[in-house]
């Protein structure tokens, strides 16, 4: 088989698979503060969620979790849960269990309250709950096995017939290495949760929290599905990796071909292109910080050599001269420049002028008028500002 036919036949098969559908992320508080896979910040809020005292919701999430661990048998609803109230909200997070490292969560239960209150030394515990919580790390070498050992060496002098309760808490159930740690999946609890009455009108903001929560989750769970999609890249990965070579090769003729503009060649012109191509460059010598350059629509994007190319053509200045600069150049109010949108520079931190472009490339025809229409938009800047940037550069 020719290379061409294993290509076309490769694409044609992925072309032939039902959309594979990749949920966007939604803007939730660990997106907006970089922590969407933080275990400690989804622990922390895990927290809340299943506190009875502060969630606004009551005893129904550690039911839940209880149920999916296979502990039915407690009769939850009589028990006291001591998680924290709201000024020690984390009283059950992060548990020291000494030489053997801490536990997300380690849950003292008692009779009542005042079981909790009174206890100086553990001896009214009536069982503990375990949880460790893994949102995308591995378990480390033996770590239930040590958690395991550590909680059921601890206090409980209470005549009660409960054991203590283990639970490994993942995205898909993964299995610990302890055995009496029972899997649960998110895929599992979060449809329990979601089941459950939330008030607003009591209390909004934890109403708020509880649904933020579950939305923030659906998202990670829905981002690591595989789909027959993802099987047949993993299929094809080496086809994949010749598909990416031949792209680069053909980048870098592209690149070649604006380096041969008449313009560039005087030896006071440079051009750059760094490692990952995702961007081309022409600038003088002496031209500190301002070049002109091609660059993808689509952030870190180098795939705009498509049936649908979105880039742009412009002149960037950067550095701390940036105003300085820009304030004595004159740009023209019109780029008349076939196949060129004029794009509102006006809070851009470094485009002094760009020309928006969307081309296609998908056959020789197509990608020869397209590098022509490109080469027009630099020789256009040419024109109109290296005079003028030379004449600031001194």
């Amino acid at each position: 088989m020719d290379e061409y036919t294993e290509f076309k036949e490769f694409f044609e098969e992925i072309s032939a698979l039902p959309t594979d559908i990749i949920r966007e992320n939604s803007y939730t508080m660990p997106y907006i503060f970089n922590k969407a896979y933080n275990e400690n910040f989804i622990s922390d809020w895990l927290a809340f969620i299943l506190n009875p005292q502060i969630n606004g919701i009551g005893i129904e999430p550690i039911k839940a979790l209880l149920h999916l661990a296979g502990h039915d048998g407690i009769p939850v609803d009589g028990l006291f849960f001591n998680m924290g109230d709201e000024s020690s909200c984390r009283l059950c997070r992060e548990y020291p269990l000494g030489e053997n490292g801490r536990i997300d969560f380690l849950i003292n239960v008692y009779y009542s309250a005042a079981d909790a209150e009174n206890d100086t030394d553990g001896g009214n515990v009536l069982f503990r709950i375990a949880i460790e919580n893994k949102i995308g790390a591995w378990e480390g070498m033996g770590q239930t096995e040590k958690y395991y050992s550590s909680i059921e060496s601890m206090k409980r002098t209470k005549g009660n017939g409960y054991e203590n309760v283990y639970i490994f808490l993942t995205p898909e159930g993964t299995s610990p290495g302890c055995k009496r740690f029972k899997p649960v999946s998110y895929r599992d609890f979060i449809p329990e949760l979601k089941r459950m009455p939330v008030d607003f009108t009591r209390d909004l903001r934890k109403a708020f929290l509880v649904n933020e929560f579950i939305l923030h989750m659906e998202g990670i769970m829905d981002n690591n599905k595989l789909s027959d999609a993802d099987f047949v890249l993993i299929k094809y990965a080496g086809t994949l990796q010749k598909a990416e070579e031949r792209y680069n090769r053909l980048l870098e003729i592209f690149y070649n071909e604006l380096g041969g503009m008449e313009f560039l060649s005087s030896d006071d012109w440079k051009t750059n292109c760094p490692n990952g191509k995702r961007y081309w460059q022409c600038y003088k010598a002496n031209w500190d910080g301002i070049h002109y350059e091609i660059v993808p629509v689509a952030e870190n994007s180098k795939y705009y050599l498509s049936a649908d190319g979105k880039f742009r053509v412009e002149l960037h200045v950067e550095g701390k001269n940036r105003k300085n600069i820009t304030s004595r150049l004159k740009t023209p109010a019109k780029a008349e420049i076939e196949g060129a949108v004029l794009r509102d520079t006006e809070n851009d931190n470094r485009a002094v002028i760009s020309l928006e472009f969307n081309e296609d490339f998908s056959s020789r025809e197509k990608m020869s008028n397209s590098v022509k229409k490109i080469k027009t938009a630099f020789e256009w800047l040419n024109r109109t500002y290296t005079s003028q940037i030379d004449a600031v550069m001194g």
